[in-house]
């Protein structure tokens, strides 16, 4: 009876849109530690609703997706620590939320927030 609950669930699929999926990796990317903000390529810093169109998400046939994200660090920290914790805590997330369709997660520092 185990194995037939076990092969029940393995069979759903699970349905999800891109906005599913900008919105888990909005709230992921901004609770890590040196990040300030999401922005677009060119560099300018956006909000709620700028920020899920912010985030590009690609799907594949297969139902796979990766997703890119540009963002503002804080000053005064190691650049590749905080993109390379941010990367994980994002993949982490979106492999939770959506059952491990996530492929790959690109994420880039395109400014660095004012500091004195």
């Amino acid at each position: 009876m185990a194995s037939e609950k076990k092969a029940n669930t393995e069979n759903k699929k699970i349905t999800y849109t891109i906005k599913d999926v900008q919105s888990t990796a909005r709230d992921a990317i901004l609770s890590c530690y040196g990040i300030s903000s999401i922005c677009t390529s060119s560099g300018k810093a956006v909000y709620d609703e700028a920020a899920l169109k912010a985030i590009s998400v690609d799907k594949d046939i297969k139902d796979y997706f990766s997703v890119t994200i540009y963002v503002e660090i804080a000053p005064f920290v190691k650049i590749s620590e905080v993109l390379m914790s941010a990367q994980k805590v994002v993949i982490y997330n979106l492999s939770r939320a959506f059952s491990k369709k996530c492929k790959k997660v690109n994420i880039y520092a395109v400014h660095i927030s004012g500091g004195n």
